[in-house]
């Protein structure tokens, strides 16, 4: 039950976020949400028998949660960092478009967030 209302929580906040910031933001960041994702789901397995094969108790205990959710983050950290230093400037159109294809790209972008911290808290 609390699983399912933190990933509601993250749909719903990414939908706001983006859909403020509007609909050429939110597509970049959907595009780098995508990218992160590949590249964490790629990651996962040599990640966590790394993890694994250390010697702390808490990175084994929690290793394949792990595996998935730092290369997830450190590369769209990464990838949002780049993207926005080569873009700078913004697209305009009208403010309904702004905000309808922000919502749902945001919306997008907050299912993969979310499926990714569901499926990391769940290891």
């Amino acid at each position: 039950m609390i699983i399912s209302i933190a990933g509601i929580a993250i749909v719903a906040l990414a939908l706001y976020i983006w859909m403020t910031r509007g609909f050429f933001s939110a597509l970049l960041n959907l595009v780098c949400t995508v990218i992160a994702g590949a590249i964490a789901f790629a990651l996962w397995e040599s990640t966590a028998f790394t993890l694994l094969d250390s010697g702390q108790d808490f990175l084994r205990d929690s290793a394949w949660g792990l595996g998935l959710a730092l290369p997830f983050a450190v590369s769209l950290a990464v990838l949002r960092v780049a993207v926005d230093a080569i873009l700078r400037a913004n697209t305009k159109v009208d403010a309904a478009t702004d905000y309808a294809g922000g919502a749902v790209l945001g919306a997008m972008a907050g299912m993969i967030v979310a499926g990714v911290v569901v499926n990391s808290m769940g290891y």
